[in-house]
């Protein structure tokens, strides 16, 4: 035989046998199924557990708020201490806003805020 036709038959002998074996590595529709299936048991294994979390930190937040027990992750912040301290000190939020240069509104809610974490029914209580 010719060289030529024996390199040739060569190539296409080893592409035959190269594509034979990638459809045999190749996963299946069923593992594809499989490998979905698992990752859907472990998402809802995860949101089980989130659910029981928060159900546990809710439980844990109505027992503070029964026992009056305020829940605070960080002290309030310069600008929050600022404003209470005015207000401690007699200034209406008006003259607040101005003195700090942040808008009424915002002075407001900052009181309003302590006033129901120190649960009392008037801001002038704070």
């Amino acid at each position: 035989m010719d060289p030529l036709v024996l390199l040739l038959l060569g190539i296409i002998i080893g592409l035959v046998i190269s594509l034979a074996y990638l459809n045999f590595k190749k996963p299946t529709q069923h593992q594809h199924a499989s490998d979905f299936a698992a990752l859907e048991a472990m998402f809802e294994q995860f949101m089980e557990e989130l659910e029981e979390k928060q159900q546990e930190f809710r439980a844990e937040i109505a027992e503070c708020e029964q026992q009056g027990k305020m829940v605070r992750t960080q002290p309030p912040s310069g600008k929050h201490q600022k404003v209470l301290d005015l207000f401690a000190q007699g200034k209406d939020a008006t003259s607040i806003a101005r003195q700090l240069g942040i808008g009424r509104g915002e002075v407001d809610l900052i009181i309003q805020l302590k006033s129901h974490q120190l649960h009392v029914a008037n801001s002038k209580e704070v």
